[in-house]
């Protein structure tokens, strides 16, 4: 403003000196006010100073921060380790851990003591070691869960029962067992013996199986019941009865039945009065008649001929001498379902039906019925061959599995065959069919009539089968898996066989018992033989003729009764009206030896010219089942247990499937006899 034109510039300008001061708001662009300006009163800085300040975005609480420090920050701070992965020199001292100064990890406060922290000097585990010691058992009272190993034997999960003891199988394997009995010694064995045999001792110091040297064979009364036969026969294991099925043709042919008693003391059967268990036509067949024993019932298949002819089953319980029946159920809606048999597992619990279905091109069909209460219920039917003829079945208790025999005619040149069936659940599989009999035979003829039974005995199949020119033949079969091989082909009859055959597996001598009708010299005669299985052979003794009149059978269906220990046949006399009888059959065995051969019985399968342990006079042998604790047991003509006395004790039954062996032989005889054996 020194210049005049200047302030001349200035007066012109609202006259802002007329009152001769010079306001903040009179100056072009100052907003402060005069208390704002005064605020730089006795400001010494220079402008450089000020300058200082540019930029500068801290509050007056940050710039007080610094109030009071004495020297540089930076080298104070480069003297404080940093928060995150410090280095420490020197000796550190940590606060002393106390209640309100507690050292933490992770937020959780350490509580333990420097001795009890100590305890982990020089530990080495893992943390999952670490984390794990609330898994191991205390070394004082330890309580185990599940498999327990302990130098290489596994011990059992599960208590035992009251008295048994551990014992291994030598390969780890640790279970409970009852004690084994004592009073054994190991002999050399003459031929095969099974566990739980009788044995005698052989001049040479070896053993033998107590069995017959020749049999014999005793025939009951034939009893009728029923006017006309053909049917099937069966035995009740529980309530020891047997029980016939058949159609009564003098009641229109209706699904009839009857309980019959055994009375083994003169071979004779009485029978109960006859239940209807289908009021329309029937036919039942040999095999139709099954026991359930799981449920003890009685199972009866059949061909339902007021119903289409459909395959049907009925389930009967005995009471007495009597037998009730719950509402017949069809397994096989096609018709024509012919051939029906039936068999029972243990094992499974079921039973399997096998048929022929002439309504589907004469397949070869099963399936599996399960019994509930007074019904029966079934799995979807499987095939095992596309077409058969006569068919046959039996059961294998060492495989639990089935063996179905039938004439197969689906190749050009006829021929049987063998099929082994599997129950699993409510299905059925089967292996591939076995060849046993040659195609037409050694002769050119067809075989026909093949019936089966299993040697429970030896663990064979017996196959046999008739021809009308040559006779009955008969070969042993083994099973290994679902695979049949068969010996070789034997002739037990050389005259024509021109009607079904009959064969039953009796359990006390262990031998077949095959029946049969043959024609001699232009006559028909029934027959029957005793086989005999040795390895993969079979020999029989000489045939015999039976019943009330010796001719005309043509229907013969068998059973064993495994209380009596007798054999039963039903079967049909065609020369008197086919009415039915039933007749029962005891097979004898001459014992040439005395009193003083039976050594004792048999610990364990012995193989033939193989050493194995004998259980005798003291010992207690395991080998046995269905004894009546507390009996004495003698040993019979055949060489098996009897109640009966005969005069040769063999020892007494302390419990179901053991008997204490005490004989009739003294400690001096016994002595005598073992000599330098034992």
């Amino acid at each position: 403003m020194g210049k005049p034109r200047d302030l001349a510039n200035v007066v012109a300008t609202g006259n802002i000196l007329a009152d001769g001061a010079v306001a903040p708001a009179e100056l072009t662009g100052v907003t402060s006010t005069a208390a704002e300006i005064n605020i730089l009163d006795g400001v010494t800085a220079t402008a450089a100073e000020l300058n200082l300040m540019d930029g500068v975005t801290a509050t007056t609480a940050e710039l007080n921060y610094v109030d009071g420090v004495t020297s540089a920050i930076q080298t104070q701070i480069d003297t404080k380790a940093p928060v995150a992965d410090p280095t420490f020199t020197g000796t550190a001292t940590a606060p002393t851990i106390n209640a309100s100064t507690a050292l933490q990890i992770g937020g959780a406060a350490i509580t333990a003591t420097a001795a009890e922290l100590n305890k982990m000097d020089g530990v080495t585990v893992s943390a999952s070691d670490i984390n794990s010691v609330t898994a191991k058992a205390p070394t004082s009272g330890p309580t185990f869960t599940g498999t327990v190993t302990i130098g290489g034997a596994t011990y059992p999960t599960s208590d035992g029962s009251a008295g048994q003891v551990l014992t291994t199988n030598g390969s780890g394997a640790v279970s409970f067992a009852d004690p084994a009995g004592g009073g054994s010694a190991d002999f050399v064995a003459s031929g095969a013996i099974s566990n739980g045999d009788v044995v005698i001792l052989n001049s040479n110091g070896t053993v033998t199986v107590a069995t017959p040297e020749s049999f014999s064979f005793s025939e009951g009364t034939a009893v009728n019941f029923s006017t006309q036969f053909d049917g099937g026969v069966g035995y009740d294991s529980t309530n020891n009865k047997i029980v016939v099925a058949w159609a009564d043709e003098s009641n229109n042919a209706y699904g009839s039945a009857r309980v019959g008693t055994i009375d083994p003391s003169n071979n004779s059967v009485t029978f109960g009065s006859t239940a209807v268990f289908e009021s329309a036509g029937v036919k039942v067949k040999h095999g139709s008649v099954a026991h359930d024993v799981a449920n003890n019932k009685i199972v009866i298949v059949y061909k339902d001929e007021g119903n289409s002819n459909y395959g049907t089953a009925v389930v009967g319980t005995i009471s007495g001498t009597s037998i009730s029946f719950g509402t017949p159920v069809v397994y096989s809606s096609s018709n024509q379902t012919v051939n029906n048999i039936v068999q029972y597992s243990p094992t499974a619990e079921k039973v399997l039906i096998v048929y022929r279905d002439t309504g589907d091109s004469n397949k070869g069909k099963a399936l599996v019925g399960t019994v509930s209460g007074t019904s029966i219920s079934f799995g979807s039917a499987a095939q095992f061959d596309t077409s058969v003829n006569t068919v046959s079945l039996a059961y294998i208790t060492t495989a639990d599995k089935f063996c179905i025999y039938y004439q197969d005619n689906s190749a050009s040149s006829k021929h049987t065959d063998a099929v082994i069936a599997t129950i699993s659940g409510t299905s059925v599989s089967f292996g591939s069919p076995n060849r046993i009999s040659p195609s037409t035979s050694t002769s050119g003829e067809v075989p026909n009539y093949g019936r089966a039974v299993y040697d429970t005995k030896n663990d064979k199949m017996i196959f046999t089968w008739g021809e009308t020119d040559n006779g009955g033949h008969a070969v042993v079969g083994t099973v290994s898996g679902t695979s049949v091989s068969v010996g070789s082909e034997v002739i037990f009859s050389s005259d024509p066989i021109d009607s079904d055959i009959g064969v039953v597996f009796d359990e006390n001598v262990g031998k077949a018992l095959i029946f049969y009708r043959e024609t001699v010299g232009g006559t028909r005669v029934r027959k029957f033989i005793i086989g005999t299985v040795s390895g993969t052979s079979i020999s029989f003794n000489t045939e015999a003729s039976f019943g009330p009149n010796t001719n005309s059978t043509s229907k013969y269906t068998t059973v064993y009764d495994s209380g009596s220990k007798r054999v039963v046949i039903a079967y049909d006399d065609s020369s008197n009206s086919e009415i039915g009888y039933v007749t029962v059959f005891t097979v004898n065995g001459t014992v040439n030896r005395t009193v003083s051969n039976y050594i004792g019985v048999a610990a364990e399968a012995i193989s033939d010219t193989a050493t194995g342990s004998i259980t005798i006079n003291g010992g207690i042998n395991e080998g046995q089942s269905s004894l009546a604790i507390g009996t004495t047991y003698y040993v019979s003509d055949v060489g098996v247990l009897q109640t009966t006395n005969n005069g040769r004790k063999i020892g007494k039954a302390i419990s179901a499937s053991k008997i204490l062996v005490n004989s009739n032989m003294s400690g001096d005889e016994m002595n005598a006899y073992l000599g330098g054996l034992v």
